[in-house]
């Protein structure tokens, strides 16, 4: 469980003075240790990176009035102009409502907790930047390769997202997924209430899809077959 864990070992020894014996005065010498293990919590923390670029001209040219080239040290993109975003931080925003399924609101206090109050907004136009630049790219490759199979299931059930008094609360949200189901995998049970011409599945997720068809199942969920 623990072996692939950085380890930081901790000696304790007597120093040349204290190594003599109690009883009768002479030297002692080291006989064997004993090991205690545990785990320590290191808790995150938030640097600032200052890029410093120079700027470098040539002196001869200056006196000499001829044109003066200017050449920049090379520097890398910010992932997000404009902004304190580093890839770090942005990467470990974008884990924690994507892989860790937090939202926003506790990313935003973990980071304020550290001592920078950041705003929520400034998250979330993050966020949207992160999903525009690198999970957009993603999540078309996944669909391209959907339409390219015969059959596909899709599930979307209902789900209370929010519940902030005082705030409107839709009357019905939904989560969606599709997956790929081969023919052979198609079950009798299911029961076709009618064909639509118009799914409720999101449109980008319809699109190049010939029949879509809407299939009876437990309460609070919409299934499809496409």
């Amino acid at each position: 469980m623990l072996e692939n864990l950085p380890v930081e070992t901790i000696e304790y020894r007597l120093s040349p003075e204290e190594q003599v014996c109690s009883c009768c005065g002479g030297n002692l010498h080291e006989m064997s240790t004993q090991v205690r293990q545990e785990l320590k919590y290191i808790p995150a923390e938030l640097k600032v990176v200052k890029h410093v670029q120079s700027i470098y001209s040539c002196r001869h040219c200056e006196r000499e009035e001829i044109e003066t080239p200017v050449v920049t040290a090379p520097m890398p993109k910010p992932v997000h102009s404009g902004s304190l975003a580093s890839p770090s931080l942005m990467a470990h925003i974008m884990n924690q409502k994507y892989v860790d399924g937090y939202a926003i609101i506790p990313a935003r206090k973990a980071i304020f907790q550290i001592g920078v109050p950041l705003s929520r907004q400034t998250l979330a136009n993050w966020m949207i930047h992160g999903v525009n630049r690198w999970l957009s790219p993603l999540y078309d490759r996944m669909h391209q390769l959907l339409l390219e199979k015969d059959i596909l299931h899709a599930d979307e059930s209902t789900l209370q997202v929010l519940h902030e008094p005082g705030q409107y609360q839709p009357p019905q949200n939904h989560i969606s997924g599709s997956t790929v189901l081969e023919k052979k995998d198609l079950q009798s049970s299911f029961t076709i209430i009618r064909k639509l011409g118009q799914a409720k599945m999101p449109r980008n997720s319809c699109q190049g899809l010939k029949d879509i068809y809407r299939l009876m199942d437990t309460p609070g969920t919409i299934r499809y077959l496409m």
